[in-house]
């Protein structure tokens, strides 16, 4: 792999310029709203609670995003990250892992994920960069609205990877989060 693949999380809206190829929004039971995108083999995900914002990004590129990041870690084979930011809107925990193993498609995953949640999901196939692998790439977003929950797949067929990340998010705003729960129901 030519490009280093890693995971950041700033504070605020993060303006890297990015090409969209597919994108969703959505507002989770406790309030918090997401503005996700597959940006070609990476992903952008906005949360918002209140009037804070954070913007994660899983993405590749000859270097990492610059800006004021709360977490910017690389992401190699075999790897883990896991971490929890807490602010005075948010409570975001993650997790990453970089697997050696790989999903086929959207469905696929979903089936391993655990959770019997109706997920609401965007996905985007690309055409295989090698001659090493049958399977073609593809980037996943499912949401779990009832639990307050997304899970993102990153495939790597070239590579013979998946990078899969879970992030739950609590809003810690009560006001917030009665004046949302009136907009969900």
């Amino acid at each position: 792999m030519d490009n280093q693949i890693s995971f950041s999380l700033f504070r605020g809206f993060h303006d890297a310029p990015v090409s969209i190829f597919k994108r969703g929004a959505w507002a989770l039971a406790n309030g918090s709203r997401l503005d996700v995108a597959i940006i070609g083999q990476s992903h952008r995900i906005i949360s918002q609670s209140g009037r804070e914002v954070l913007t994660e990004f899983i993405a590749c590129g000859p270097e990492q995003l610059v800006g004021d990041s709360i977490d910017q870690t690389p992401l190699q084979p075999g790897a883990t990250h896991e971490n929890e930011f807490t602010s005075a809107g948010f409570k975001y925990h993650y997790r990453i892992e970089v697997v050696n193993q790989l999903y086929i498609d959207m469905d696929a995953y979903r089936a391993a994920l655990p959770t019997d949640a109706a997920l609401q999901c965007i996905s985007h196939g690309f055409e295989n960069p090698s001659q090493n692998s049958q399977d073609a790439p593809f980037t996943g977003i499912a949401i779990d609205v009832r639990d307050n929950r997304f899970f993102t797949i990153h495939t790597y067929p070239e590579n013979g990877f998946s990078i899969l990340s879970e992030t739950r998010i609590s809003s810690r705003n009560p006001a917030h989060m009665a004046e949302s729960a009136s907009l969900i129901s």
